[in-house]
């Protein structure tokens, strides 16, 4: 092949490894504006050709071919630009879909957020009228206890009830964690041993730490309520079964079973 310089018209023979030339809408005879390597840049057009054989030829002299370029070139440019034309049309219907799309997941959010309003504002409105009636009731309860102290089957009522409301006993679980209270029933009895242990403490005596009450008693106090809460859970009449068990002590031998203690 003729070598080639920028400046020469040429015409293209084949492509790469002997392929049919791609145009690239080139208008042929067309002018070489740059060579780089293998890369060849033809004037009006965008693309740039790589390894491909070009011949050189006279440059068009006759009106024909320059009114046959000028109308090509100006084909190929109304081509382009309809092309762009569809792209962004394509763009603009996709962009309008996209905002339709979060335009009605954005009115079913409200929607759903309106309801949870709703929903949450009637439960705030129910809790507070359960709170106001168990204030109400324990209000009466006081009173009521002032009167007559509660029973040891109340207590274990009273003191469930407020696990409960405190969360110590969830739904999921109520019945399958007893092992777990019973070892806390056992740890309140081991802090009490450590209250009889410490010799700066005095058995009878109630000290506050944090503003919670602690000692001897008050450990013995938490043995009787772990076991008062158990009781309640299981729905068990305890002041019934400690009367039973009180009348069989009666009529056991002193130190029966000739045990230590």
């Amino acid at each position: 092949m003729t070598e080639i310089k920028a400046g020469d018209w040429v015409v293209p023979v084949d492509g790469p490894s002997g392929n049919e030339p791609r145009h690239f809408h080139a208008v042929w005879p067309s002018k070489v504006r740059r060579i780089s390597g293998d890369w060849i840049a033809i004037e009006g057009c965008e693309a740039e050709f790589f390894s491909y054989r070009f011949k050189r030829v006279d440059p068009p002299s006759s009106t024909k071919q320059t009114v046959e370029e000028i109308t090509a070139r100006a084909e190929r440019a109304e081509a382009l630009l309809k092309e762009a034309q569809l792209d962004a049309e394509r763009d603009r219907a996709a962009l309008v879909e996209q905002w339709s799309s979060a335009s009605q997941r954005a009115s079913r959010l409200e929607k759903l957020l309106a309801s949870a309003r709703a929903q949450g504002e009637a439960h705030l409105q129910a809790r507070l009228k359960a709170e106001a009636e168990r204030d109400a009731l324990l209000a009466k309860l006081d009173k009521l206890f002032k009167e007559q102290p509660p029973t040891i089957d109340e207590w274990c009522v009273l003191i469930h009830a407020l696990a409960v409301e405190k969360g110590w006993w969830p739904p999921e679980n109520a019945f399958t964690d007893i092992p777990e209270k019973l070892a806390l029933i056992h740890s309140e009895v081991s802090e009490a041993l450590e209250e009889y242990r410490n010799p700066e403490r005095q058995l009878r005596s109630i000290y506050t730490k944090d503003g919670k009450p602690e000692g001897f008693l008050v450990e013995l106090a938490d043995v009787v309520i772990r076991v008062f809460d158990l009781c309640g859970a299981l729905g068990v009449t305890l002041e019934g079964v400690i009367e039973q068990k009180h009348k069989f002590n009666q009529t056991r031998p002193v130190r029966h079973g000739g045990k230590r203690c």
